[in-house]
């Protein structure tokens, strides 16, 4: 003997546990992309970061340029310079540059994190379009930026000339 009532129950609650399952899914997927949204957001502010902090960086070392042109200045006229205070300037333009590379050493390992989180959500986002943004929707300020591993690079590289020619091991 057959229930027929029992039978169409069956069917509603399996196509209904169907349906939730899959609005489960689809809510997870959007999560995902939230996510990704959330992190790309988080990489363009630490590409501004980076940004505004060269700028500030070169305004010290132009600071500390023009006060090692003056020492020299200082020099070149036969003004006695005590030895400690040449020490202090050039100390104190090395730890601009070192601070400098500490920093945007520490933001660019962040940026790279965070590529790679996003690059493995990308491919669960892709129906929903919240890839990473193009070029052209970057703010002008972080499109400007987009030297600056360039830049840091060859820092870093001029560097290890410094102190091979120096006899120092890197």
């Amino acid at each position: 003997m057959k229930c027929e009532y029992l039978d169409k129950t069956a069917w509603a609650v399996k196509e209904g546990a169907e349906n939730i399952t899959e609005t489960v899914r689809e809510m997870c997927k959007l999560e995902r992309c939230r996510t990704a949204s959330l992190l790309e957001k988080s990489w363009y502010d630490l590409d501004i970061c980076a940004f505004n902090l060269e700028q500030m960086v070169d305004r010290d070392l132009m600071e500390a340029d023009g006060k090692v042109l003056a020492l020299l200045d200082m020099k070149s006229r036969g003004v006695e310079v005590p030895p400690g205070l040449e020490k202090r300037i050039m100390a104190n333009r090395g730890s601009i540059v070192a601070s400098y590379t500490t920093h945007m050493e520490h933001i660019f390992l962040r940026m790279n994190t965070i590529k790679k989180r996003t690059a493995w959500t990308r491919m669960t986002c892709q129906s929903h379009h919240l890839v990473l943004v193009s070029r052209k929707q970057v703010p002008v300020t972080a499109r400007k930026n987009l030297g600056i591993r360039g830049r840091l690079k060859k820092m870093r590289t001029a560097q290890r000339e410094v102190k091979r020619r120096n006899g120092k091991k890197w």
